[in-house]
This record gives C-alpha cells, sequence and structure tokens, in this order.
C-alpha cells in the first residue's frame, strides 16, 4: 500500500490519537541520475566544513571554524555511498550540492528532492530572506519536495546570546512548528553526558497505529545521541514524534523560568526533540541538534557525535525517507530503489 493510502494514528512516541497521513514523497527521480540534495551553505556545519572561503564580506569567521573539510565529511561520504547502493541501477547514488550563498528560489530547487539545513548560522547576515522562505514553503506544499533540518540549543547558562535556534525559526514557523530558545541537556549527579534518545519504532501491540513507510526511518537506528537542543513545539496536526528527550533531561532559559535548569518533565514544555510534518505534497522533519551530524573528533562548533548511537543510520533514514527511498531492505542488503505502490 502506498502511503497516500492510508491513515494513521499516532501520539507521542506512539501514545495517543493524532491523525497523520504522510504523504507520497515527490515523484522519484529518473534512475539515471538519482536524488538530488541541496545543502544550506550558510548552516553552521557547512560553514565550518568549508572554512571561510563562502563567508559574507566583512565577516569575521568563529574562531573554532578552522577545520576545513573534517567537520562533516562523515555524512557527505556516506551519501555518497550508501546512495550507489540504492537498487543497484542508480547511477552515482545522491547528487549532492550546496546553495553556495545564493539566494533560494524555485530555480535554486527546481529538481531537488530535499534541502537539508544544519542549523542557520546566527545574526542578520544569515537570516532567510521572506522570498526564501516562500520559496521553500512552496517547494515542499506544491512541489512535494523535503525538508531535513537539524537545529539547535537555544542560549546555554553561560552566554546569554548564544542562541542558534535565531534564524532557524523562521523556516520552521511556515510549517506548524515553534522552535523555542531553550537549552535542553542531560546532566547526572557527577558530569553533563550526552542525551541517549529512542527512535519511535512501533510496537507489535501498536502495529495498527503505523505503516511500513515510517518505520524505515528507525530502521537499524533504535537509538540516537545529541549533547543538547533547543524545545520543539508542534503548533498543528498533524505530525507524528520521532524522538523524544530522555528521563533525566533538563531545561534552562534565564529569562523564562529562572537562573537554574530545571527538570524537563516538570516544565511544561514538549518533550520533542525531531518529529516529522506531513505539509501539502511534502514532508518536513525537523531534529533538535546538528552537531550530532559532525565528525567525530571535531570540536567546532561543538564535539561530534556522528559515531555515536546510530546517529549516521537516523540521518541516512531521514534523507532517504524524505527522497522517496525508503523500503527496508533484507539485512545484509544495501537500500532498495524507489518506492512503488503495490
Amino acid at each position: 500500500m502506498h502511503r497516500r493510502d492510508f491513515l494513521k494514528c499516532l501520539g507521542a512516541v506512539g501514545v495517543g490519537a493524532s491523525l497523520l497521513k504522510p504523504n507520497p514523497a515527490a515523484a522519484a527521480p529518473p534512475l539515471e541520475t538519482g536524488p538530488r540534495l541541496l545543502f544550506d551553505s550558510w548552516s553552521t556545519q557547512v560553514l565550518d566544513q568549508q572554512a571561510s572561503t563562502n563567508y559574507p564580506p566583512n565577516f569575521a569567521p568563529h574562531g573554532s571554524m578552522t577545520q576545513s573539510g573534517r567537520r562533516i565529511s562523515t555524512i557527505l561520504s556516506s551519501l555518497e555511498s550508501y546512495g550507489e547502493q540504492m537498487g543497484g541501477e542508480i547511477k552515482g547514488g545522491y547528487n549532492i550540492s550546496f546553495t553556495q550563498g545564493a539566494t533560494i528560489d524555485s530555480n535554486l530547487l527546481k529538481g531537488i528532492q530535499v534541502y537539508i539545513s544544519l542549523t542557520r548560522y546566527q545574526g542578520t547576515s544569515f537570516a532567510y530572506q521572506n522570498q526564501e522562505l516562500q520559496a521553500l514553503h512552496d517547494f515542499v506544499h506544491d512541489q512535494g519536495g523535503g525538508i531535513l533540518l537539524h537545529t539547535n540549543h537555544g542560549p546555554p547558562p553561560n552566554n546569554a546570546s548564544d542562541d542558534y535556534t535565531q534564524n532557524d525559526k523562521a523556516l520552521a514557523q511556515k510549517f506548524g512548528i515553534t522552535l523555542e530558545p531553550y537549552f535542553v541537556t542531560y546532566t547526572t549527579r557527577y558530569k553533563s553526558e550526552y542525551m541517549k534518545m529512542n527512535v519511535t519504532k512501533p510496537s507489535p501491540k501498536l502495529n495498527r497505529f503505523f505503516d511500513s513507510d515510517f518505520q524505515y526511518i528507525s530502521n537499524r537506528a533504535s537509538t540516537i545521541a545529541s549533547h543538547d537542543s533547543c524545545i520543539i513545539t508542534p503548533t498543528q496536526k498533524p505530525y507524528a514524534i520521532l524522538a523524544e528527550f530522555p528521563k533525566g533531561a533538563t531545561v534552562f532559559n534565564r529569562s523564562l523560568i529562572g537562573p537554574k535548569a530545571i527538570p524537563l518533565k516538570n516544565s511544561g514544555l514538549s518533550k520533542c526533540f525531531a518529529i516529522l510534518v506531513p505539509y501539502g505534497k511534502g514532508n518536513v522533519i525537523v531534529a533538535g541538534n546538528s552537531g550530532m551530524l559532525s565528525n567525530y573528533g571535531s570540536i567546532g562548533q561543538s564535539t561530534g557525535l556522528i559515531p555515536m548511537e546510530n546517529n549516521l543510520m537516523f540521518f541516512l533514514n531521514c534523507v532517504s525517507y524524505l527522497a522517496g527511498y525508503f523500503e527496508i531492505p533484507k539485512p545484509g542488503f544495501g537500500p532498495s530503489g524507489p518506492y512503488l505502490p503495490c
């Protein structure tokens, strides 16, 4: 059954009654070309990857942006090799391109299946223009495109101005998602650790709420890890929660809840770390942190976590799902070709 042909009920981690009707992905690309992915060059992880060559005029790069080619090379090379496995008949696998600071419009998005942003850098120089937001809205709503947004944390305790939701908010809001500038993390009695979160996967008891397409996102990706996050609040239905913050997570915002972090469970705030939102003809996935995709050992903007838990597989699954390549392969085989309805 194609995912356009059913309705399913889904709530927080599979419990609840919000109706979800996932959208069919945009028409599968010709087999001779493969899916086209567009990375946003103004996002922090890409800026770190490409060093200072793509910064706006008169912009002083962050002091730790010195590891050119080593920030997200793992996910880029993995996309290349992973894409080449798809069906064995797609030449070149995923086709990766970057905005290179160009204005995002219908021409730039033409032929693209998935737009990927890994946290827009702070400041007005990097803010989305209104026409760019409208182009991305139309890309999803009218053209059936997919957006993968890995945003980041609000102001941490030691830096009130370090709000990485600043420019992502406007994009998320276009799709009924509010990014709230809180700093969510996980702290034990002895030290701060990364948050380990379960990726939503149907249990046998709840299989009637899910379809095989949705299960693809958790395929070989049962857990993910992140040092921190903002708060992601869906403001309209339908949506599906892909991951929730763990028990023991704490939340901080000096101006909103005071000078100390408090348990997230007592805050009344959303527990979503990652969500899927069907919108118009397309789909949007928003996750709470982009550093989780950065190379292990890299430190700017933050310590990379790509090999922790199943972060890499989760990313590949999200991209493939949004691009329309989401049939779960047999163990030992690579991902299959474009999804074809029964």
